[in-house]
């Protein structure tokens, strides 16, 4: 028992600090809207690699880092782990082929793979959406008309009732499939899993005010972009006016008025 306690240590003093930094870069701003800091991931990236030595060490003399039976010095690993398997730095991990295959392991658990659905449906939900309400309020505040959001969680986040118009860049599943494996170098199961655990691309296409269609050439898609600017960059009507930081001004200093008039009649 005391090895599975080492190992805990280890995870928590020398594996988590990089890990989490680059979960952050790599995963959590891209869902966030946010430009990753490559700066930091260069960094961290090697400090993860030295720790990753020392797991291939290890786990070559052992299924597990506690021994021959999964511990919870492994399953401590899981919440970040998840993560960078979907990321560039997996490399790092199947670089190391003990690493690689104890990676695949625990990852495959049913349990944790049902964990990992509910995660992506509920548990980030709620900081997507604060993160980017006040985002938009600082950009409401400097009297930014037209203001985009890139959110690939939008409907599962419930914003879609705030948004207008809704743009939805479709395309067929079999192609969202090769892309998103040539992408992440993921594996089809792997890729599917990904696919399966958001809402379809079907059913947001359905909920759209406007659809792209992403299954043509690169040229395809320009043209459909230029068309849809033109629209998005029409001029406001009065009720988008009127949620506008302008239209907010506008009618406060009338309101304003009417109310000293009233007070001064009393």
């Amino acid at each position: 028992m005391a090895i599975v306690f080492v190992w805990m240590e280890v995870e928590t003093q020398r594996y988590d600090p990089p890990a989490s930094k680059l979960t952050w870069e790599l995963v959590i701003k891209k869902i966030l809207g946010r430009s990753t800091d490559d700066a930091v991931v260069e960094e961290q990236e090697p400090e993860l690699a030295k720790v990753l030595d020392v797991y291939e060490v290890r786990l070559a003399q052992s299924k597990y880092l506690g021994g021959d039976s999964i511990s919870l010095a492994d399953l401590h690993h899981l919440p970040t782990l998840c993560y960078l398997m979907g990321s560039r730095v997996k490399t790092v991990f199947n670089s190391r082929p003990h690493v690689s295959a104890w990676c695949a392991d625990i990852l495959a658990r049913p349990a944790f793979k049902k964990v990992v659905a509910m995660r992506n449906n509920q548990l980030l939900t709620p900081y997507i959406s604060s993160g980017i309400i006040l985002e938009v309020f600082k950009l409401w505040i400097k009297g930014c008309k037209i203001i985009v959001l890139d959110v690939p969680l939008l409907f599962e986040a419930k914003m879609d009732k705030w948004t207008k118009p809704i743009i939805v860049v479709w395309v067929n599943t079999e192609t969202q499939l090769q892309r998103l494996m040539a992408r992440d170098g993921t594996t089809a199961e792997e890729a599917n899993s990904r696919i399966n655990a958001q809402m379809s691309l079907d059913l947001k296409r359905d909920k759209a005010d406007i659809v792209i269609d992403n299954s043509g050439s690169l040229e395809d898609l320009n043209e459909q972009f230029r068309e849809v600017l033109v629209h998005v960059k029409n001029p406001l009507t009065w009720t988008e006016f009127g949620l506008s930081r302008d239209g907010a001004i506008t009618a406060f200093f009338p309101l304003l008025f009417g109310v000293i008039i009233c007070w001064r009649a009393l």
